[in-house]
């Protein structure tokens, strides 16, 4: 079976990956000076008892990026995940997903700009989102 561990980028030179330096999960280096990428590395064992007897890793095959590990334009995005995966995992209307964009990215771009555009976005999806409501200072749904 293969075997897939991830590793401090630093680690990756051959014969310096050991089972104490891996995780088991995607992420960043524990080492908090270091902060690198890990990277997966896999071996093939027999079973899982095998991984102990010190396995020959080498690194994992390269997968072609996704549309979700691309940024087009800028670096003011750059989050754990993506604004566009976000909102669309949670569903959230155009209103919505604009003013959290503007909300996340205000202090890497454009400050209080972006604080004024994430409020107007908050007071149109209000506006829709509540037509009713007599006195727009207090929703009650």
């Amino acid at each position: 079976m293969i075997v897939t561990r991830y590793v401090c980028t630093l680690l990756t030179l051959p014969g310096r990956i050991s089972l104490g330096t891996m995780s088991t999960k995607p992420g960043v280096c524990p080492d908090p000076a270091c902060g690198r990428p890990l990277v997966p590395v896999v071996a093939e064992v027999e079973n899982e008892e095998d991984l102990t007897s010190n396995p020959v890793w080498s690194p994992a095959p390269v997968q072609p990026p996704t549309a979700l590990d691309r940024q087009v334009g800028g670096s003011h995005y750059k989050m754990p995940i993506q604004h566009a995966e976000f909102c669309q995992r949670n569903r959230l209307s155009w209103c919505e997903s604009a003013a959290i964009k503007y909300i996340v990215r205000h202090g890497r771009k454009n400050g209080v700009e972006d604080i004024n555009k994430a409020i107007h976005y908050l007071e149109i999806l209000k506006e829709l989102e509540y037509p009713d409501v007599k006195n727009p200072d207090v929703v009650k749904k």
